[in-house]
């Protein structure tokens, strides 16, 4: 298959059946990747369209434009687009990114609130009624092959060379990359057969992002045989290998007996999480750092595997912070908390309707019948003094560094309920209930996000 040659008729169906069984949003910026995505998905349906009755209020693909108004043209760019999608018979949008840019690490906050537009965007539909769409973004070989090489600069590891994944999810979305296959000059050669527009992002040019750079080496580096195409193989096989590793570290965490404890802590037994082998310890352990550390930066993977090298002394008991977290270990348990102490918890504000997530581990609301709508609940953490009061009433209490960073809900700096308690002791029922409030306490509530 010559890397040259437009994609044919009969590799449609391979490469985009599946991505095309539910309803689907295109990312589409203008740019060649994006514009061939959207002819090609045009050209698939053709083949192979859609019944009407399957989705009768709503397109079966609409099309989504960012303008992250970073350059004068973005506005007609964006235009041109809704011009191509109303041309192919698609539904366009175009989502704006209002507010200041920041001076320092623009791609990847233009990245952030690109994505975060879209997720927007997908569920504001759903809200109404419609479907809850799988995103299509239009990666290749060409970017597998960059990305790759951007984290073999970092040290990553296996996860990270495994680069970007065919599907994946994002803030509860399903992301889906049809095209990680295909080098970015058949997409060229694909829009050109057509007849078909685009534009090129003067960023994509500058050697001030790392992501030209490494392309700018990549072809240095074609004599010696690196090109697009391995390098992306390469990555294809390390997400094989990561997947493997994975289904390993979740029989690890079966064996080793983890237990979340509804989100208010995590803990495995010490010594069958000592037992296996580092590399499975160590993503289990990132498990339990990511799930509890809360709001705080992730721990880089070098220092997850300093902490296991501590942890995984077979003797004596050791303690340590990492992540937005605080570890005990011995007595044949580790436990993972949330850190209270360093940095102060987030406090959010919530009406009767309303919700939030909280500290990136619970999603907290508060039910629409819970009281009027004018009331005003705060959700912030119960703190150690709180909780010290609080577990003199509790038949059964988790420890104080899981209780302390555990969500309340407070009216006018009066604690009216702790979810995570919901079958407490009838005296702490009656202790916090009794309180008065315009809200009902039972109205409270709080999920542990599943990450």
């Amino acid at each position: 298959m010559a890397a040259s040659l437009p994609v044919a008729a009969a590799e449609l169906e391979p490469l985009l059946d599946e991505a095309l069984e539910t309803p689907v949003a295109l990312a589409v910026s203008g740019g060649a990747d994006s514009m061939a995505l959207m002819t090609l998905v045009a050209q698939a349906l053709a083949l192979k369209p859609k019944p009407q009755t399957l989705l009768p209020k709503f397109d079966w693909v609409v099309v989504y434009s960012v303008d992250h108004k970073l350059r004068p043209e973005s506005t007609a760019e964006a235009e041109m687009v809704r011009a191509e999608a109303m041309r192919l018979g698609f539904t366009h949008q175009t989502l704006t990114w209002h507010g200041e840019k920041p001076a320092a690490g623009l791609q990847a906050a233009a990245r952030d609130a690109r994505y975060a537009l879209l997720a927007a965007a997908i569920r504001a539909e759903h809200e109404t009624g419609g479907p809850l769409r799988v995103l299509l973004t239009a990666h290749h070989a060409d970017d597998q092959a960059e990305t790759l090489l951007m984290r073999l600069a970092r040290g990553s590891g296996v996860s990270g060379l495994s680069a970007m994944r065919t599907r994946s999810s994002f803030r509860g979305l399903t992301v889906v990359r049809p095209l990680l296959g295909v080098p970015k000059a058949r997409l060229i050669a694909t829009l050109e057969a057509c007849g078909s527009r685009w534009f090129e992002d003067p960023s994509n040019v500058s050697d001030d992002f790392e992501r030209v750079r490494i392309r700018s080496a990549l072809a240095h580096l074609l004599p010696l045989g690196f090109d697009a195409g391995r390098l992306a193989l390469s990555a294809q096989r390390l997400a094989r290998a990561d997947e493997a590793l994975e289904r390993q570290a979740d029989a690890l965490a079966h064996a080793a007996s983890l237990d979340r404890h509804g989100g208010a802590y995590a803990s495995v037994v010490l010594s069958r999480f000592q037992d296996a082998p580092a590399e499975v310890r160590i993503r289990v352990l990132g498990r339990m750092l990511a799930e509890n550390g809360g709001i705080a930066p992730l721990a880089r993977l070098s220092q997850v595997e300093d902490l296991d090298g501590h942890i995984a002394v077979r003797s004596g008991e050791g303690r340590a912070t990492l992540g937005g977290c605080t570890l005990h270990w011995g007595r044949d348990m580790l436990n993972v908390f949330r850190e209270a102490g360093r940095d102060p918890l987030p406090e959010v504000t919530l009406q009767p309707g309303g919700d939030a997530i909280w500290d990136n581990r619970f999603r907290v609301f508060v039910l629409r019948e819970a009281g009027p709508p004018d009331a005003t609940v705060t959700i912030k953490a119960v703190g150690m003094a709180g909780y010290a009061t609080l577990r003199r009433g509790l038949n059964i209490a988790p420890p104080a560094l899981a209780g302390a960073t555990l969500p309340a809900f407070f009216q006018e700096d009066r604690l009216i309920a702790v979810p995570y308690f919901g079958g407490a002791s009838t005296a702490l029922k009656e202790q916090l209930y009794t309180l008065p409030s315009s809200l009902d306490p039972a109205g409270c509530r709080a999920e542990p996000i599943s990450h």
